[in-house]
């Protein structure tokens, strides 16, 4: 079952910006496009095209161009060889919990070299909210 979207904004702060890895008793924030903190890469595709967005900066954000209307997706990486927690949000929503998203919150425990593929905000253990990029 489908659940109606929430809408993002066109060009959309690399969701990556919120996104937080726990290794142990460690915290690293995601400020880096494609490799987090040393312990992780992060891919944006665009579920339509089945690409990946190239990640541009400026200012010290990250962000990603899309095509409205299209569905995207995160895939994060596991690049160590042990497991890691991925806290993840967009638009500052956890996107498993559904809370304002914080460092301490529900995530995706990867395993070693493993990955995860998002593609929407977790409603119920069988359904999501989709990612989506809107006019800007």
């Amino acid at each position: 079952m489908h659940v109606a979207p929430r809408s993002l904004r066109h060009w959309l702060v690399v969701p990556l910006l919120a996104l937080g890895i726990v290794a142990g008793a460690t915290c690293a924030h995601a400020y880096a496009p494609y490799v987090l903190g040393g312990l992780a890469q992060l891919d944006v595709f665009d579920r339509a095209d089945g690409i990946a967005l190239p990640v541009h900066g400026k200012d010290g954000r990250h962000y990603v161009v899309g095509t409205p209307a299209h569905e995207y997706a995160l895939r994060i990486r596991n690049t160590t060889g042990g497991r890691i927690l991925v806290v993840t949000s967009v638009d500052g929503v956890n996107v498993v919990s559904g809370d304002t998203a914080a460092p301490a919150q529900s995530g995706y425990v990867l395993p070693p070299w493993g990955s995860v593929e998002i593609a929407g905000w977790r409603k119920s253990l069988d359904r999501t909210a989709a990612f989506f990029f809107t006019e800007h």
